[in-house]
């Protein structure tokens, strides 16, 4: 079979989320990779309001995937939606007591899978690699 940049991003995008299953504590209610992520981006930025649209740009995801990984993380208790007090249209996402307990455990497996696909990979090298794919981003948007 050929290799192409698209079955690369594929192929890998599969591994990171059988890595990330594997690193959830079974105590931990199960997380998808997109949760996962949009969980990690609502922990590191718990002191800012955000809200759904915030996030779609931010991650780039589109609005019926975010809204089904936020509907999914409020099920399992991990955030709420709360209405901002300036405008009742507006909610915001907000992390849970549940989430801020796992905080720790979450941003050490992401930093572990981070490592882990870095290893061997020269600063320069990672460098180049990180430029390419910017270059790449960017063809798409145009």
């Amino acid at each position: 079979m050929n290799r192409t940049v698209t079955k690369e991003f594929r192929d890998i995008n599969c591994e990171i989320g059988k890595r990330i299953k594997e690193h959830i504590n079974n105590d931990y209610p199960p997380l998808n990779p997109t949760q996962l992520h949009i969980l990690s981006y609502l922990i590191n930025n718990e002191d800012q309001d955000i809200c759904q649209k915030q996030i779609e740009e931010e991650m780039h995801i589109k609005k019926a995937s975010v809204t089904g990984s936020l509907d999914s993380l409020e099920e399992k208790g991990l955030i709420r939606r709360v209405y901002s007090e300036d405008d009742k249209r507006k909610k915001y996402i907000k992390i849970t007591q549940l989430a801020k307990n796992q905080r720790n455990e979450i941003g050490a497996m992401l930093d572990n899978l981070e490592k882990r696909l870095i290893n061997g990979i020269g600063k320069k090298e990672l460098e180049r690699f990180l430029e390419t794919l910017n270059k790449m981003k960017k063809n798409l948007e145009d």
